[in-house]
């Protein structure tokens, strides 16, 4: 089985425009909700493809109840923590230019964290585990690496997808798969990458400390997917509807 887990779960309010003018009424010719977060976005990727999988995370209010039920409707299954925060509304406006505006993450105790790293320890061989977004400031700075460890122990691949100084510790747990974008990629050894070579050169790097794959994300600047050796670049269309 695969589990996904988002840890700072949205709903997502996608408003298409013509134009959109700031101070102003502006009305919007298409709304959309989803539920939105990296490893929920997995999640329903996966069910599309005929992959069962369970959707971990943490999740609070009236928002987190919509997301629930939507991933239910979908045939997903879910295991989500209850919390006592509202989970976040993120607004994304999409016009002549595209416009985000996203809520903050939630509050998680030691108890809320403790609670996923009971539900990891029960994975197994066989099992893989999706690790996705950014870490709350509230919570133990180290706790990505505490997970990374319940899964070595286990035998059971991590899949990462996060930035900034946690994924930089975190490539020291060699997990499975890792997911940068250039800016990311670059951070990772303090450089500005600017083309396709230099990021095929760093990935290599990446694989090198015995990362086993590494998917290298580039936006709309080239082609859809290539693929060096265990190294894969890829793009997705802007306005991809999921």
């Amino acid at each position: 089985m695969i589990f996904t887990c988002t840890m700072t779960p949205s709903v997502d309010y996608t408003t298409y425009l013509t134009d959109f003018t700031a101070g102003t009424i502006n009305r919007s010719n298409e709304v959309y909700y989803y539920p939105g977060g990296k490893g929920i976005n997995v999640s329903r990727v996966l069910k599309r493809l005929g992959i069962a999988n369970t959707a971990y995370g943490f999740i609070g209010g009236f928002t987190g109840d919509f997301i629930q039920g939507y991933l239910q409707k979908e045939g997903i299954q879910t295991d989500f923590i209850k919390i006592p925060d509202t989970t976040r509304i993120n607004v994304k406006v999409k016009a002549d230019t595209e416009t985000e505006l996203n809520g903050p993450g939630p509050e998680l105790s030691e108890k809320n964290l403790e609670a996923l790293k009971e539900k990891v320890d029960c994975l197994q061989k066989g099992d893989w585990f999706v690790l996705a977004g950014r870490l709350p400031e509230t919570a133990d700075s180290y706790f990505y690496e505490k997970i990374a460890a319940i899964c070595r122990k286990n035998s059971v691949p991590l899949v990462l997808d996060t930035s900034g100084p946690m994924l930089k510790r975190l490539i020291n747990e060699k997990p499975f798969l890792i997911k940068p974008n250039l800016e990311e990629l670059g951070e990772l050894f303090d450089v500005s990458i600017t083309d396709k070579q230099q990021a095929i050169g760093y990935a290599k790097k990446l694989l090198d400390t015995g990362v086993s794959h590494v998917v290298v994300s580039m936006g709309g600047e080239m082609e859809r997917y290539s693929f060096v050796g265990k190294v894969c670049f890829s793009h997705r269309p802007r306005k991809e509807k999921l």
